[in-house]
């Protein structure tokens, strides 16, 4: 009795092939995916890297997200071939077989399913792991590392997971057989579709909440403003896709029905009558591919953005391997007073003696930072940082002239300006900061200092140049007379000495220069929190000042920006697996239940090439719709969107909009590709009933 109850099992299973065999294809796939994250979050290889435990975290966060739309996926998938079965499970019902009976079936199908899936992601994961370790490393600029490991924890966790939810499945199909008349299996198919109703009303608040998620987009004014809208815009847009293409397109289908010009064509005829029926179940799965699509768009578009412009961020941001930042004055018994700044540069000749790594290029500077509002007639210190504002360092003409090799000539009611990023601009006289007003004059060449350790995410990095009347000493007494408990950049109240240079050596030589200064001037540092950071600080001889490297500051943002890059990869690849499935099973399940409607036509007069025309006309509407609306909501999305980029310290001006319109027209074509596959197999299942009559 066993094998009869494994022999139809393996029987319904090769008969249904053509959903099974996609289905533990993609449940595989995506077992491997959350594997290979998984493994790569624990991966002592990428922890024990530079800012390691940073993307550990920022890979971390990827894994339960697949974990969380494979399950879903799974299960969908699941139901779309439970609801191919049911005339089956239902003539079994009525050739004698007892529910328990059909159960122990399904149980064996479920188990074969789920042992094959599991089996072959594991796999997957071992042959994609390394792979993914690989490009990982590559992207991150790291050495690559051939050892081949494995987290047999996390594998087994792994395993877990997916056991529950193909358990879950099996569950909920228990459920539907042991409390359905089977009978009602084979009645259902026979019923069809009921025809749906069009609700305006719902189709109408559909298109007022997508209304205000799209105005909710378009006016944010800064990237803080942006993170709080994110989530909020996401979900509305969600749930109006949902909405518009389950109620809106019954009510779209309605007017073309209205309009006999258009509806009373053979193509559009037998097209739009058949949708209409369908959109009940159909609007979930478009709107599904719409939402998906806008996943796919919007992560690689702006990930692939921050990627590529970081290394042009750093290059105009640190022009030296090495800056040493200090007070202007030490304390000596409470009080603070001025000291000889060739302290400070004999200690880096010191350093560099006891290394042995060459210094090159060391330059003095003093600067002065803060915060001002976006303006273009005045410079004040009244910004708020969670709007749009300019980080603002004043240096004296002085140094600018010596460390750009320039005469630099300003008048008494002159100041110079240089707009790092291009987005900052002030015309004619202006008010710096109420201490005078100043006739601006905009530097051909920018300042050749390093501005604090981060990268800003300000609107811009404004350079000031102070005419030879007015000390840096002075403007900052004046500003800090102007507003009480200012807060500059480095420092609370004075200007900062920095001492700026290159290492005459490779990477290796720039890091043993950097921890050896920190290990003798400054105050020492756990090598866990060294290995994370690109800065060390304290004080030495009553003097506070921090060194910070440019090769660890890339080196921790390669990490950042590589994991964020990377991890949207994965969930691009996820979101456009689970989108072509659901575009394949969608194909796949209209196409048995059209191919019935269309034999029936041919008998009563419709041509073949009537249906073919017919059968076009209703795939192409069906796939280029949610195409459309994804790209409506990735355009409406794209000044937030550009906001967000903006915090990770980059403006690229109209950079990201050629990245997102190559991302488009890949993806179109991506898309095009899918449609053509897709529609092919409709068309064989179709063709292969007329043939049959």
């Amino acid at each position: 009795m066993r094998n009869v109850y494994l022999n139809l099992a393996t029987n319904s299973l090769r008969k249904n092939k053509n959903f099974y065999f996609p289905y533990i294809s993609a449940s595989a796939v995506m077992l491997a995916m959350f594997l290979t994250l998984y493994q790569l979050s624990v991966d002592p290889v990428i922890r024990n890297i530079h800012g390691g435990k940073t993307l550990s975290m920022i890979l971390s966060i990827g894994y339960p997200v697949i974990g969380l739309l494979s399950a879903l996926f799974i299960i969908y998938m699941s139901s779309f071939i439970m609801k191919r079965r049911k005339k089956e499970l239902g003539l079994y019902g009525v050739l004698g077989m007892e529910k328990r009976h059909i159960i122990r079936v399904v149980c064996i199908e479920n188990t074969i399913v789920a042992g094959v899936s599991i089996t072959v992601g594991t796999i997957f994961c071992l042959l994609f792991k390394k792979i993914a370790q690989l490009l990982l490393l590559k992207i991150l600029k790291q050495p690559v590392n051939y050892d081949i490991s494995l987290d047999w924890g996390v594998l087994g966790k792994s395993v877990l997971i997916f056991c529950g939810i193909f358990l879950f499945i099996f569950l909920n199909s228990v459920r539907e057989i042991a409390f359905k008349p089977l009978l009602n299996y084979i009645r259902e198919e026979q019923a069809g579709e009921k025809k749906p109703k069009a609700r305006w009303l719902l189709g109408l608040v559909g298109v007022g909440i997508l209304t205000f998620a799209y105005y909710f987009a378009c006016t944010v004014t800064s990237g803080a403003e942006a993170i709080n809208r994110f989530f909020g815009a996401v979900i509305l847009v969600i749930i109006a896709t949902y909405i518009l293409f389950i109620v809106g397109s019954v009510a779209v289908l309605e007017l073309m029905k209205k309009n006999k010009g258009y509806y009373y064509k053979t193509n559009n005829f037998i097209s739009v009558s058949g949708m209409v029926y369908r959109m009940n179940r159909n609007g979930a799965g478009l709107a599904s591919i719409c939402i998906l699509s806008t996943m796919v768009l919007v992560m690689i578009s702006s990930v692939s953005t921050v990627f590529y412009y970081n290394d042009k961020v750093f290059d105009n941001r640190f022009f030296y391997d090495i800056a040493i930042h200090a007070d202007d004055e030490k304390k000596v018994d409470g009080d603070r007073v001025p000291y000889d700044y060739q302290e400070i540069i004999d200690q880096i000749y010191v350093v560099s003696e006891e290394t042995g790594i060459k210094v090159k290029d060391l330059t003095h500077y003093e600067a002065f930072g803060f915060y001002s509002t976006v303006d273009k007639n005045k410079i004040d210190l009244n910004a708020e940082l969670d709007g749009h504002y300019y980080e603002v360092w004043m240096l004296s003409n002085s140094d600018y002239s010596r460390i750009n090799n320039s005469d630099l000539v300003l008048s008494d009611n002159q100041i110079g300006w240089y707009g790092l990023n291009g987005n900052a601009h002030y015309e004619g006289t202006i008010d710096f900061a109420g201490i005078a007003n100043f006739e601006t004059v905009e530097l051909l060449s920018r300042p050749n200092i390093m501005p604090g350790e981060f990268t800003s995410t300000s609107d811009d990095v404004v350079m000031i140049v102070l005419p030879d009347s007015i000390s840096l000493d002075y403007c900052v007494e004046q500003f800090n007379n102007l507003v009480d408990g200012f807060f500059g950049i480095g420092s609370t109240k004075s200007n900062i000495e920095s001492f700026v240079f290159n290492i005459d050596g490779n990477e290796s030589d720039k890091l043993k220069f950097f921890y050896a200064y920190a290990e003798k001037y400054l105050d020492p540092i756990s090598p866990d929190e060294l290995s994370e950071s690109n800065t060390c600080s304290g004080n030495f001889d009553g003097v506070y000042r921090y060194i910070f490297s440019s090769s660890l500051f890339r080196q921790v943002f390669y990490n950042m920006y590589g994991g964020l890059f990377f991890l949207g990869i994965l969930l691009s690849i996820v979101c456009v697996v689970i989108a072509v499935l659901i575009m394949y099973f969608k194909q796949l399940l209209e196409g048995y239940e059209d191919a019935k409607r269309f034999s029936i036509m041919k008998k009563v007069g419709l041509t073949t090439e009537e249906i073919k025309k017919s059968i076009y006309s209703q795939i192409v509407m069906v796939f280029i719709t949610p195409l459309l609306a994804a790209g409506f909501h990735t355009a409406f999305a794209y000044k937030m969107v550009d906001s967000l980029i903006q915090l990770f310290g980059i403006s690229c001006g109209n950079g990201y909009f050629i990245i997102l319109a190559i991302c488009m027209a890949v993806f179109m074509v991506f898309y095009g590709i899918v449609f053509w596959i897709t529609s092919g197999t409709y068309l064989k299942i179709v063709n292969a009933a007329e043939n049959a009559i």
